[in-house]
């Protein structure tokens, strides 16, 4: 879909005469509300629909869906990370060093995610994993533990976790794509780990 946004700084509404991918050179297209100097998307040659009211639409589409019941976890089943998707975003989002890729390339894929109504069990195997120059084993581990739903619809879920460790909470947002796929964010802004500002995808299995 491609789409342009016009907007006119004049009085009155005004022709403009532009030339963009999806546009044809010399088009005229009017700004409505050009005293406000309000932006419109300009589609298949008609001004259809402002921005804002399209973000509107969307936000409306995930909190008042169809598609979920009152009380539905959407998290309930068994994830696996899903290596290629995760990669893919993240080689053409994330700045990521030779080494970084490398890592991440062979530890994507592994961990395993299963949800019950009211705990996640975590599973990473034993694996090798690429390190400099050379391949070194990547020691597994298993984690049960309860959580809780803040929030769910067909867009995203929030959890809300103890860590085993420290016992601090802690908060985790997944982003649905479709019914059987959904991502997280990596990340943390402990000074002590790095953090890459990338995504883990994980697909349903089960």
């Amino acid at each position: 879909m491609r789409a342009l946004a016009a907007c006119a700084s004049d009085q009155r509404p005004s022709p403009l005469r532009i030339g963009f991918v999806g546009v044809e050179s010399g088009q005229d297209v009017a700004c409505v509300d050009a005293a406000r100097c309000q932006c419109y998307i300009v589609l298949h040659r008609q001004i259809v629909v402002r921005p804002m009211r399209l973000i509107s639409l969307f936000l409306a589409a995930c909190i008042v869906s169809p598609t979920l019941h009152a009380g539905e976890n959407l998290l309930v089943g068994t994830w696996r990370s899903d290596a290629a998707a995760t990669m893919s975003f993240n080689r053409a989002h994330a700045r990521l060093e030779e080494r970084q890729d490398r890592f991440l390339a062979s530890l994507m894929g592994k961990m395993t995610l299963e949800f019950t109504d009211e705990e996640l069990h975590l599973l990473v195997p034993e694996t090798r994993v690429a390190v400099q120059d050379e391949t070194k084993s990547f020691a597994g581990y298993e984690e049960r533990k309860p959580y809780k739903v803040l929030f769910c619809n067909a867009c995203m879920a929030v959890i809300e976790t103890t860590e085993a460790v420290t016992g601090e909470e802690g908060v985790t947002t997944y982003f649905f794509v479709g019914d059987d796929s959904m991502w997280t964010y990596v990340g943390t802004n402990s000074p002590k780990v790095p953090d890459l500002h990338i995504r883990e995808y994980f697909k349903r299995v089960q």
